[in-house]
C-alpha cells in the first residue's frame, strides 16, 4: 500500500464527489423526507418493518451528542458512521480548500485484505448496533 498526498485543482462540491454519492445521497434526502411527511417521525424504517436496527441506526443521536460536545457518546452511538463521516469531511475539506487528494494504492492482496476488513468492520458495527444501541 502506498499513500501520497497529490496536488488537485480545486473543484466545485459537486465536483468533489462522485455521481453516485450524490445520487444516493439524494435517494436518502428524499426517503427521510416522505417518512416525515408520512408522519411516521424519526423511526427507522427498517427497524420499523423488521423489528432490526439498520447499521446506521444511531446517527441521529450521535450527531446530536458530537453537537452537544460529548464525542465519546456519540461514537458510541454508532462507531463506524461516527469514524467514517468525520473521514470523508476531512478529504472532502483537504480537496476544496487545500487542492490535495490523499491518493491510496493498494497491492491486489492489500486490496483483498481491505475490502475484508471493511466487511468486517460493516458487520461487526451492525451486531454492536443491534445488540448495544438498539
Amino acid at each position: 500500500m502506498t499513500v501520497r498526498l497529490i496536488k488537485v485543482p480545486r473543484a466545485s462540491v459537486l465536483g468533489l464527489c462522485p455521481l453516485w454519492a450524490v445520487g444516493l445521497m439524494s435517494l436518502w434526502v428524499a426517503f427521510v423526507g416522505v417518512t416525515v411527511l408520512a408522519g411516521i417521525g424519526n423511526q427507522c424504517l427498517f427497524k420499523r418493518f423488521t423489528g432490526v436496527p439498520c447499521p446506521t441506526c444511531g446517527s441521529t443521536r450521535a450527531i446530536f451528542a458530537l453537537l452537544h460536545g460529548h464525542p465519546v457518546q456519540a461514537w458510541l452511538f454508532n462507531p463506524l458512521v461516527m469514524t467514517v463521516v468525520p473521514a470523508l469531511v476531512a478529504a472532502i475539506a483537504l480537496r476544496g480548500l487545500g487542492g490535495r487528494h490523499l491518493e491510496v494504492t493498494f497491492t491486489p492482496r492489500g486490496r483483498a485484505l481491505t475490502r475484508a476488513l471493511a466487511i468486517g468492520g460493516f458487520v461487526a458495527n451492525w451486531i454492536y448496533v443491534i445488540l448495544v444501541v438498539g
